[in-house]
């Protein structure tokens, strides 16, 4: 029979392998392996990265036809409830606006934001959209009612999930393996080992991942959230006002 198994994959993986754990009593650990990076007790999951640099090689591609034809393009991203992959690859591919499922992003904040590009001279957008928005095709049609530009949207789909993977993924695969190896021999089994801040995080909660999902536990320490609130800030500061304004009038109603 089955001795050991190390189950590398998301959610339905890991589902999966606490079912063999509990009703077959197989000696399973998990390694989170996903594109969306949205498993509870680790930084990064394997797979991110790879999809990440697939990302932004489009991007730069996009970019050049954005740049010639003054056109705000809308890349629509892969990420699941997520929005990771759309927020690291804005942030490193320097995209102009972003929408993902953990921010308040109304139309209206964004033609806000792309509003005040033009006003600084900036003819041309590049738009992350995180899949758990939405339709990108749906919010280009809301977009084309609130902004005065040519607009296009592209949908990059499964070509995220492929490739030759990054050199960050192979070495934290590597890490993720012996670490599996050790805790095996250690027979510390029933639970998943993540990697967070430069440390070992082994979790028995993380099976639950989507009761993770619900407590929000996960996004509590997204520490790209607060930098990009920054930028959009920077980017967009009368979108800014326009939300406060919004809070304030609603407290006075009250």
């Amino acid at each position: 029979g089955i001795e050991y198994l190390v189950v590398i994959g998301g959610d339905g993986s890991y589902r999966g392998a606490n079912l063999l754990y509990k009703e077959h009593g197989i000696k399973v650990v998990g390694i989170p392996g996903t594109i969306d990076n949205d498993i509870c007790g680790t930084d990064f999951t394997l797979g991110f990265d790879t999809c990440l640099n697939t990302i932004l090689d489009a991007m730069s591609k996009i970019r050049d036809t954005a740049t010639s034809h003054e056109r705000t393009i809308l890349i629509q991203v892969m990420g699941r409830r997520a929005g990771d992959l759309a927020l690291h690859a804005c942030i490193a591919g320097g995209g102009d606006g972003i929408m993902i499922p953990e921010m308040d992003n109304p139309i209206e904040m964004l033609a806000l934001q792309l509003k005040e590009r033009r006003k600084n001279g900036k003819l041309h957008d590049i738009v992350l959209v995180a899949e758990g928005v939405g339709n990108v095709l749906d919010i280009e049609e809301k977009l084309r009612g609130h902004i005065n530009s040519e607009i296009r949207s592209v949908v990059l789909g499964h070509i995220q999930r492929g490739g030759t993977p990054s050199g960050f993924d192979r070495v934290l695969a590597s890490r993720m393996a012996a670490k599996a190896v050790e805790v095996l021999s250690k027979g510390e089994v029933g639970r998943s080992y993540g990697w967070n801040w430069k440390k070992w995080n082994g979790n028995s909660y993380t099976w639950r991942n989507l009761l993770c999902w619900k407590k929000k536990e996960y996004w509590k320490r997204l520490w790209t959230s607060t930098f990009i609130i920054k930028i959009m800030r920077k980017w967009g500061r009368n979108g800014q006002r326009f939300r406060i304004s919004k809070k304030r009038k609603k407290k006075k109603s009250n």
